[in-house]
């Protein structure tokens, strides 16, 4: 008994008769108990097995039920070893361990002698497990976004959504009384917390302003969200106002070494120096975070900066409200009882404003809440505080990489099924000398399992060498640190074994079914008819899938050419723009315009609130009628404000009337420029029409005000938003006092002069604010970055996908070039040309191909019309794209088997008669 003891590398801790102490959650492993039992010994195995069980329950109790699970598995597997080598333990289903060892010999062997062909399957294997691995990295980081939140299952964001006047809207922000008011009236609401982001200055140590984005928060921030506080109390460090939490990284920015707890930090609000007070300090948020902020400044001090009045105003939605809902509670059902506390708070503001209005609150709005661990693969809002993902991009992605590795299994299947041939005498004498078929499968399969576990090596090897290019692509921090994902060393390892019996499967099925009397006489024919069909069918998989995420690519890199290059309405070439931070430059900045024009290098200077581009607008609605039977029909319009230079440099072409101008005193305060969206959805009918109108903007709610707008310019529609997007109704004004951009049109000579001249002017200007800019152009097309990451994920994983597909039309064409040696030396001696040969060779593969450009035309077609649903404004698949697909399919597969094809017809005919 003690020497199974020993085996077992444990020792008798206790009494198997005091195991009803043990908890009954804690079972060790079922399937390593299983495992056990299969020793001969009864007796042995009980005790065994028993002595185990109490050590796991000991280790359950002092280092928790993973450690003792995992440990029970290494014992357990360190017993079969050691009694599988006494003979105590016999692998039946292979033969015993003899026959491991002679299994793994032959596999090896095999892989020596056969070094082109073992080299094609492995490589191949290699890059599509590599490709799912890099993949899988992918979608665990995106699918892990806000998962890190210990209530995550119950925080959810409040969002508003509805229809008025023909017009939907979906955004997610709210008021600032949402919270407070879900809190205090459900008390299915355990808590409530609004963010309001805001760019401000802050001063650093030299007395310089640089602008950094602050979240106004709720105190309670930190006990509903699992942010990191490693200095402070989470209820108290933003109870106070002006009291200010940031993370490591900004203290040690603004505050060096020191201990930043009860400094003062000084930021400027409209101009004025305001001092904050350090209260915690918190780790930098995860990069799987829908929002990810440096600096928290309580929501108290919003008091005193924007006023009783604009706090508890339910009109003004600028900030994110989340709220966590009490266990079990179902959003659905809270969701129905939110449009209560609409119409309870908002319904007597609508009613005081307008008298006579029909509208009600329920009629409207409705308040979507979505989960938090949703909102980045599942919303694509605008005023989102991050860019997000979507799903799409998770379902393609994950199935490039099953189409990868699919590609890479139809290689290993194809390639063994055409080398089987040669070992139909090899399974003929083992059946012959009494081998089971069960035995030879599990040889076959193990073959197949020992080369996809050599490929997995490699495979981690190419990853771990692609890695950091694969991160600048997608734009992540991946790696492959079992700590980081604890389940991926396990699912590698699964997936190699998979793929080993997948791809094995069929050809140790294949092999193990020869008839040994049929194979001996050289009979195997109708076996080898049907490994071809088979092999047929998989050649046109792989190039069916491949002709596919080429059309796929073709389609993208068109669509994304159409979208830089469409004509946008403006001009977006030459294009400086420089963001104003300091307040001081808005009451300058004329004088400033004046000073930059001096630089004949400058065409023109113009500023601007926002630029085309922006990832945001604000919308407002205008009445084009403030009599009391129109009140009810107010439009929603995108607005913002340029001064009279703007439209000229950027080239809007005006379709009627005429632009802003200095000249005319009452355009800052009564002029709008409006498109030819905003005539359509008011019914004006043509732009001279629509000259001259009123249009009314709404300045009080209570008592109800309005401003008169006279329209003095119709612009024609220009692209101020994304091409997903239709040109929506746009109204701009003539300001130039809370300018936040200035746009300067250069000379594309000596650019970076140019720039050398502007950041002199403008520091002048704004000595404590580091100079900042940006190219227009560039600007715009951050609005694709999503569609240009996938356009390249899509080149580089087609490549791959065409290689591996190449790497087994490569084995496959030496491969039926050595079949047919002979028959090509025959051909050569009665005087067939090279390239007769050359076309006999290749020209069963290329039907293959062509039929499978067949199949795939219809499924990319499919995939790719889905695809540019998301688009408004989208190209055409023409027949071009299909064409090129399949003439590219054909151009690989003429390439991957003409080396063996001219090589196999320029052999000496002596030497191919004597080949056997």
């Amino acid at each position: 008994m003690a020497r199974y003891r020993a085996i077992a590398g444990a020792k008798p801790v206790m009494n198997h008769l005091n195991r009803s102490h043990h908890s009954t959650n804690s079972r060790p492993p079922k399937l390593a108990e299983r495992f056990l039992r299969q020793s001969r010994t009864l007796r042995r195995k009980h005790e065994i097995m028993e002595d185990l069980e109490d050590l796991f329950h000991r280790r359950v109790h002092r280092k928790g039920r993973f450690h003792a699970w995992w440990l029970y598995w290494r014992d357990t597997l360190s017993i079969g070893f050691r009694i599988a080598l006494q003979n105590e333990y016999k692998f039946d289903f292979i033969g015993g361990p003899v026959m491991l060892k002679n299994y793994f010999k032959i596999a090896f062997r095999r892989l020596r002698k056969q070094k082109a062909f073992s080299f094609i399957n492995i490589s191949g294997l290699a890059i599509g497990m590599a490709c799912c691995i890099l993949i899988s990295l992918y979608v665990a980081d995106e699918l892990s976004y806000d998962q890190y939140h210990e209530n995550a299952d119950r925080i959810y964001r409040v969002e508003r959504s509805g229809t008025f006047n023909g017009q939907d809207f979906y955004v997610p922000v709210t008021g600032h009384p949402y919270g407070p008011a879900m809190q205090n009236d459900y008390p299915e609401v355990e808590a409530a917390t609004r963010f309001w982001p805001l760019e401000l200055p802050v001063k650093d140590r030299n007395n310089q302003y640089f602008k950094e984005e602050f979240w106004f928060a709720d105190a309670n921030v930190f006990e509903v969200f699992s942010f990191q506080l490693l200095k402070g109390d989470k209820a108290s460090v933003l109870a106070e106002p002006n009291s200010i939490v940031l993370t490591e990284q900004m203290a040690r920015r603004y505050f060096g070494p020191s201990d930043p707890i009860d400094k003062l930090l000084t930021l400027q609000w409209s101009g004025q120096d305001i001092q904050f007070k350090v209260t915690g300090v918190m780790a930098q948020m995860p990069q799987s975070s829908h929002f990810i902020t440096e600096f928290f400044i309580s929501y108290t001090t919003l008091k005193s900066l924007l006023g009783e009045q604009q706090l508890g105003s339910w009109f003004n939605n600028g900030q994110y409200t989340y709220i966590l809902l009490e266990e079990g509670v179902d959003p659905k059902e809270m969701e129905q009882k939110f449009i209560g506390m609409l119409e309870k708070y908002m319904g007597p503001m609508v009613q005081r404003m307008m008298p006579d209005t029909k509208i009600k609150i329920s009629d409207i709005f409705q308040i979507p809440l979505r989960p938090i661990t949703e909102i980045y693969l599942h919303s694509d809002l605008e005023f989102e505080p991050r860019p997000t993902s979507s799903m799409t991009t998770i379902y393609v992605l994950s199935l490039i990489a099953v189409l990868v590795l699919f590609i890479a299994c139809i290689n290993f299947m194809n390639l063994s099924t055409a080398r089987s041939v040669n070992r139909a005498n090899e399974v003929g004498v083992r059946k012959v000398v009494g081998a089971e078929r069960k035995l030879l499968i599990t040889q076959f399969l193990g073959e197949s399992t020992i080369q996809v576990f050599v490929a997995l090596v490699f495979a981690i090897v190419l990853v771990l060498l692609v890695l950091p290019a694969f991160n600048d692509l997608s734009g992540k921090a991946l790696s492959l640190e079992v700590s980081r994902y604890p389940l991926f060393a396990g699912a590698f390892a699964a997936i190699a074994l998979f793929v080993g019996v997948f791809s094995g499967i069929y050809p140790a099925f294949f092999l193990s079914s020869f008839n040994p009397v049929n194979v001996l006489k050289g009979k195997s024919g109708a076996n080898m008819r049907g490994a071809n069909a088979l092999r047929k069918v998989l050649v046109v998989a792989q190039f069916a899938i491949s002709i596919c995420l080429i059309f796929a690519t073709l389609v993208i890199v068109r669509q994304l050419d159409y979208l830089k290059n469409k004509k946008l309405g403006f001009d977006k070439e030459q294009v400086v723009a420089i963001p104003l931070r300091d307040n001081a430059v808005r009451s300058q900045i004329e004088p400033l315009k004046n000073r930059l024009l001096q630089n004949s290098a400058v065409i023109e200077v113009a500023s601007s609130t926002q630029l085309p581009g922006d990832n945001a607008f604000s919308d407002q609605g205008y009445w084009p009628s403030i009599n009391a039977a129109d009140m009810d029909n107010f439009v929603s319009f995108i607005y913002f404000s340029v001064d009279e230079k703007f439209l000229p440099l950027t080239k809007i072409e005006l379709a009627a009337g005429r632009n802003f101008s200095k000249a005319f005193a009452t355009d800052s305060a009564e002029a709008v420029i409006i498109n030819q969206a905003a005539i359509a959805r008011l019914g004006w009918g043509s732009a001279n029409e629509a000259l001259g109108k009123s249009i009314y903007q709404p300045t009080a709610l209570n008592p109800p005000q309005f401003r008169e707008l006279k329209v003095v310019g119709v612009t024609e529609d220009f692209h101020f938003k994304s091409l997903h997007q239709k040109i929506e109704p746009l109204i701009i004004h003539m300001t130039a006092s809370n300018a936040r951009f200035l746009s300067v049109r250069v000379q594309t000579r000596d650019i970076s002069e140019t720039i050398e001249f502007l950041e002199r002017e403008v520091g002048a200007f704004s000595p404590n604010y580091p100079f900042e800019y940006f190219f227009l152009d560039s600007h715009y097309d951050e609005l694709y970055r999503a569609e240009e990451k996938l356009q390249h994920i899509f080149r580089y994983f087609t490549f791959l996908a065409i290689f591996i597909a190449c790497l087994g039309l490569f084995g496959l064409a030496a491969y039926a070039a050595e079949q047919r040696t002979k028959e090509i030396g025959v051909r050569k001696v009665l005087g067939a040309t090279v390239p007769g040969l050359f076309h006999l060779l290749s020209k069963d593969f290329i039907k293959l191909v062509l039929f499978a450009a067949v199949l795939a035309w219809p499924a990319g077609w499919f995939a790719m019309r889905a695809w540019l649903q998301d688009f408004h404004y989208r190209i055409d698949m023409t027949a071009s794209a299909f064409l090129i697909s399949g003439a590219l399919a054909i151009l690989i597969a003429l390439v991957a088997i003409s080396y063996q094809s001219v090589k196999a017809a320029l052999t000496n005919p002596i030497d191919a008669l004597r080949y056997e």
